[in-house]
């Protein structure tokens, strides 16, 4: 029972000193700081889902339009967080780089795929 009231003091102590305390904003914004990471992300991301596009080239026509216009607007996304980083924020750039290289590498592997996918189709 003495932990319980021990849990409720405490945070109400917590919750006091906390909200005397201000919590400055980062320069460059509460999202932009991250940009770099989500470039990452996303483009990581995009790389998981060329590999099988790339795989599946020789397979059904649909299912590789399916997969590189799904990979297409992942790879849109960490793109446009790739470049925007440089512009907004100093942090976590080197992440921003390798996300921006890694949804360019994807988006044009995805469609070299697409393009075999289509000849196939077509002959």
């Amino acid at each position: 029972m003495s932990s319980i009231l021990i849990e409720i003091i405490t945070y109400i102590l917590g919750d006091a000193v906390g909200s005397r305390i201000p919590n400055p904003q980062p320069p460059e914004g509460v999202f932009n700081g991250s940009l770099g990471a989500v470039s990452a992300f996303f483009g990581f991301v995009a790389i998981l889902f060329a590999i099988p596009t790339a795989f599946n080239a020789v397979g059904p026509f649909p299912l590789v339009l399916l997969l590189t216009v799904v990979d297409a607007g992942i790879a849109s996304l960490g793109i446009v967080s790739g470049r925007k980083a440089p512009r907004v924020t100093r942090r976590n750039l080197v992440l921003a780089k390798f996300g921006y290289g890694a949804s360019i590498t994807a988006l044009g592997v995805s469609v070299l795929a697409l393009l075999v996918a289509l000849v196939r189709a077509l002959a």
